[in-house]
């Protein structure tokens, strides 16, 4: 059974019904990046919500599912990325660095 939240509290639940159906209407039903039309497409976030992206119309384009899946292996990896870099402390001199001449 998979859960809707991750260990950070957020929320990822994707779009609210209204959305996904005004989306199904007003829409184009091709894929966004590849230009795909006879496949399964699946309404993503443009900027997604771990980016401060919203759950509105503005914010949805329709994926194929391999852009889909590429796109967000990509931002995985970019989110892990951020994580990575803000874990890393800065480099700081040994305090009795300064005490003694070069």
């Amino acid at each position: 059974m998979s859960s809707n939240w991750n260990n950070n509290g957020r929320y990822h639940g994707g779009f609210p019904a209204a959305v996904k159906k005004r989306a199904e209407q007003e829409l184009p039903k091709v894929c966004a990046h590849c230009g795909a039309t006879n496949c399964p497409l699946r309404l993503d976030h443009i900027r997604n919500t771990a980016r401060g992206g919203n759950n509105t119309i503005d914010n949805a384009q329709w994926l194929c599912d391999t852009c889909h899946d590429h796109k967000t292996r990509a931002e995985a990896a970019e989110g892990q990325a951020i994580r990575t870099a803000k874990r890393t402390l800065p480099k700081r001199p040994h305090p009795l660095d300064r005490m003694m001449p070069g």
